[in-house]
């Protein structure tokens, strides 16, 4: 009965803390809701970066040409051969000189075509490999880009093609994205986090004369540690909310108008569970730093 009693009392106690001072209150909830967001998406950008680097260096697929008195036996050998070397390797498919030679007359313009013989254009057997993004990383594209840079010394293999400039390119960029995504997050995170600090400092300024008498009565230091605690749970459930609140109404608001004026039909998903989970738990973590550093700096007669 004492337990509830005294969470009902530090409930009521942070509540009316924080209307003490509702404009900061306020500005601490909207900079945590800005930081949930802003963090939320940079965090969604970088969990998903591998399939932009996908985009970016083309799909990433290796082309492995082979000579022309390589049989479809010894072409499946040496499949099974990438696939137990590469776990990178998504899927191998063979194709043949004929296959070929229509791929590459599709690449030609029509005016040539019309008046060229099909049997001139060059053309062989080969294997497209298409790599899985998923699997890979920097020192990984790195190592794969050497080994099939050698695969050409193999008997029966001529040529291997791909675009090494655009993978190594690709996740370049995507190494210095995540560098300064990890960066603008730090400093969004630690801008929350002192609009918390600022809100607790004020509140415990203004209740020093009653925190004394507090102590001159026998309160426990975390008695009176308990309502800021909740302060700044309080403010990170909100921000939480509200950050909720904003994503899912321009998600609603860009599937409207993609579908209404462009009539476009695209799966836009900003609200997945991950997403979901950090505006709460992200809230309530960035609330209660906040006002647990607030109190460390301005209650150190507590200790």
């Amino acid at each position: 009965m004492r337990a509830v009693t005294q969470t009902a009392y530090f409930m009521r106690q942070g509540a009316a803390n924080l209307s003490r001072h509702p404009l900061y209150a306020a500005v601490g909830v909207l900079t945590l809701t800005v930081s949930l967001i802003l963090v939320g998406f940079l965090g969604l950008f970088l969990y998903r970066a591998n399939t932009l680097v996908d985009r970016l260096a083309g799909g990433l697929k290796l082309t492995v040409y082979l000579a022309p008195e390589v049989t479809q036996p010894a072409a499946d050998e040496l499949s099974r051969v990438l696939k137990g070397q590469w776990p990178e390797v998504k899927e191998v498919s063979y194709h043949t000189e004929l296959e070929d030679r229509e791929r590459n007359l599709k690449l030609l313009p029509a005016e040539l075509v019309a008046d060229l013989e099909p049997e001139l254009v060059p053309a062989q057997p080969f294997l497209e490999v298409i790599l899985d993004v998923d699997l890979l990383d920097q020192e990984r594209a790195e190592a794969l880009v050497k080994w099939f840079s050698a695969l050409h010394q193999v008997q029966g293999v001529d040529e291997v093609l791909f675009g090494s400039q655009k993978i190594a390119a690709a996740f370049s960029l995507l190494s210095g994205a995540r560098t300064l995504g990890i960066f603008i997050s730090l400093v969004i995170v630690l801008a929350a986090v002192f609009f918390v600090l600022t809100t607790t400092r004020l509140i415990v300024e203004g209740r020093r004369r009653e925190i004394e008498i507090l102590l001159l009565v026998g309160a426990t230091p975390s008695f009176i540690r308990m309502p800021h605690y909740i302060e700044g749970t309080i403010q990170g459930i909100a921000a939480g909310l509200l950050s909720y609140g904003v994503v899912w109404f321009l998600q609603r608001h860009l599937m409207t108008t993609l579908r209404s004026e462009a009539l476009l039909q695209v799966p836009l998903d900003l609200l997945p569970p991950g997403m979901v989970a950090w505006f709460l738990a992200g809230g309530i973590l960035l609330g209660f730093v906040g006002s647990a550093l607030g109190l460390v700096r301005h209650l150190r007669f507590l200790r």
